[in-house]
């Protein structure tokens, strides 16, 4: 029987390590095709959590208290990643005291005696908590299909830290080895979850939208009805509509009226334009919206629908049997309010 358990242990801990290295490896080959710093930072963290798998694999047939520290220090460094991602990419800190702090625990459990070590090793939860704060802080700024994600990663991360839990040595003592495998195996799934959530968000930029808007501006045969900067919170003046920005925005809209599949992101020249037809005819005619951005996001895409859908629905009246004469005077009083979609919400 207890021959048996053992492999059970052996293949979880197999399995452990090369699902979590395919995790790492799509990370690696997602960074080769964007850059992102985001894919970078989690081929890292995916890297650790297999090589902590690795190390902990080896535990079964080496008991030395090196491969231990290694162990717990190589999952430290993937919670790591996570605390390093909350600072830089979304606090903005220029100073990460947060990663120094955890970097300094590392090196604690690397270097003291080993029941200090073991006793220090404990902090990890304290790294857990910061991701799961990260998580939430991210889940409050974000809304649509990158909400969902991060609820999933954010259950993913509970389910990682029940495993976590599950497989202590001083729960493992008490409880025996099934605790062991249980703890093992509900590590992996949780990492995994995360994993694949954060692999359909592709970039950090996702979590600070907001930063990354610039104008939305909407045509109507050819007119420009309503133009709005979210960066400045106002309403285009005639002086500022003179410039090459709407000049640029209606040639677009003269093209993707000819185009019998509209695109719904254009580059030109160093300018990033993310666009949507509505999805209803006033007096034979489509509203077009145009948002100028500068970085082409999901999230801003699915923003910029709702927009578009409520804009048809607030002046389906002022559009419809208009006759060539629109309010605009009353689109551009009204109009700001549905631009608030655009900016972060104050919590």
């Amino acid at each position: 029987m207890a021959d048996a358990v053992f492999m059970v242990e052996i293949l979880c801990a197999v399995l452990d390590s090369v699902l979590l290295g395919e995790v790492a490896g799509l990370f690696a080959f997602q960074y080769r095709k964007s850059r992102e710093s985001l894919s970078s930072l989690l081929t890292l963290c995916f890297c650790s959590f297999c090589g902590s798998s690795i190390f902990y694999f080896i535990r079964f047939f080496i008991i030395f208290d090196l491969f231990y520290r290694i162990e717990v220090t190589m999952r430290f460094a993937a919670f790591t990643t996570f605390v390093f991602l909350f600072e830089h990419q979304f606090k903005k800190r220029r100073v990460p005291l947060l990663t120094i702090g955890c970097i300094s625990c590392m090196l604690l459990i690397l270097i003291l005696p080993y029941d200090l070590a073991y006793t220090f090793s404990f902090t990890i939860y304290l790294a857990a908590i910061a991701v799961f704060w990260f998580f939430f802080q991210v889940l409050l700024k974000v809304d649509g299909q990158i909400r969902k994600r991060m609820i999933s990663a954010i259950g993913g991360a509970f389910v990682l830290g029940i495993g976590i839990g599950l497989s202590a040595d001083l729960v493992v003592t008490y409880g025996g080895q099934l605790f062991l495998l249980s703890g093992l195996l509900v590590q992996l799934v949780g990492m995994i979850v995360i994993g694949l959530n954060f692999y359909s968000i592709r970039t950090a930029d996702e979590f600070l939208w907001y930063n990354n808007v610039q104008t939305i501006y909407v045509i109507y045969n050819s007119v420009c009805l309503f133009a709005y900067s979210v960066e400045k919170d106002s309403m285009l003046k005639e002086g500022d509509l003179l410039g090459g920005g709407l000049a640029t925005v209606l040639l677009i809209s003269q093209t993707i009226v000819k185009s019998d599949e509209p695109p719904s992101h254009i580059e030109f020249q160093d300018l990033n334009f993310l666009v949507k037809v509505g999805d209803r005819e006033f007096s034979g005619k489509r509203v077009i919206a145009v948002l100028q951005v500068k970085k082409n996001l999901a999230i801003l895409h699915e923003k910029l629908d709702r927009f578009v859908n409520s804009f048809e629905t607030q002046f389906s009246g002022v559009l419809e049997g208009s006759s060539g004469v629109i309010n605009i005077a009353k689109i551009n009083q009204q109009g700001g309010q549905l631009a608030s979609v655009f900016r972060a919400k104050r919590r």
